[in-house]
């Protein structure tokens, strides 16, 4: 079993700089997606007013592919290339697209990338040494997998010291409720990026970050007992 590592003040400091810029970029990016669902609900919704202004000056190109061994290396200008993305496009052949592009899984994907980076740094400041760091793209979370059987008490138990281990302590207390957090995310975020699947909804996934962040916090510094983030005015006076 690893040792907890004391760490000074500075260290103190950047831990919780860093835990608040990401818990302040993950609900930016929230209110970012937020909008850019809204603003892509409102197009379609209005697509016919949305239409009449893009017919103005077509801001948006037809994009193709036109490619030769030759034109996938090409070496200057005056060679042709294998994208060609100046083609002029009716606007009424977009809308029925925009519910295609894949915001909720993008958007969780790089919440995930969040997590994972937060977690990294986390990580080299608590246990420097952790010995799958020095493996080449060994993430944190690399111990808690996708499938795992969480009934199973033998499971749970594996994949709890799984989750505190890189951070110095596999004995620690952690929440079997965090334990499932990151199993779903990690199962969710495999479906869309190895298999293009969107079958799971971004609120909850935002909510399982966002709690997955906090609780390596707390793990790492048990004397505090609360963080509060909010990135924006405090119009209700929430966060005084």
């Amino acid at each position: 079993m690893s040792t907890p590592i004391s760490i000074d003040e500075e260290e103190k400091y950047n831990v919780e700089r860093v835990t608040r810029w990401t818990l302040h970029r993950m609900l930016e990016f929230r209110a970012s997606h937020d909008l850019t669902r809204y603003l892509l609900d409102q197009a379609r919704t209005n697509h016919r007013q949305t239409a009449a202004e893009m017919h103005a000056n077509y801001p948006i190109k037809g994009v193709g592919v036109k490619a030769t061994r030759a034109s996938l290396t090409r070496h200057n200008f005056d060679q042709p290339y294998f994208i060609i993305d100046d083609q002029p496009l009716a606007p009424e052949d977009l809308f029925f697209k925009v519910a295609e592009y894949p915001l909720d899984g993008a958007s969780c994907s790089y919440l995930f990338t969040l997590v994972e980076e937060y977690g990294n740094f986390m990580v080299r400041t608590f246990y420097p040494d952790y010995p799958p760091f020095k493996k080449v793209h060994t993430a944190w979370h690399h111990g808690v997998y996708a499938g795992m059987n969480l009934r199973n008490p033998v499971e749970m138990q594996k994949a709890k010291a799984a989750f505190t281990r890189p951070f110095g302590d596999e004995g620690a207390h952690i929440s079997p409720q965090a334990i499932r957090r990151l199993r779903q995310i990690k199962e969710q975020r495999n479906s869309f990026a190895h298999e293009a699947r969107e079958d799971f909804e971004f609120k909850a996934f935002f909510e399982n970050t966002i709690a997955i962040v906090c609780h390596i916090y707390f793990l790492c510094m048990p004397d505090r007992k609360e963080i509060g983030v909010y990135p924006f005015e405090d119009i209700l006076g929430t966060w005084r």
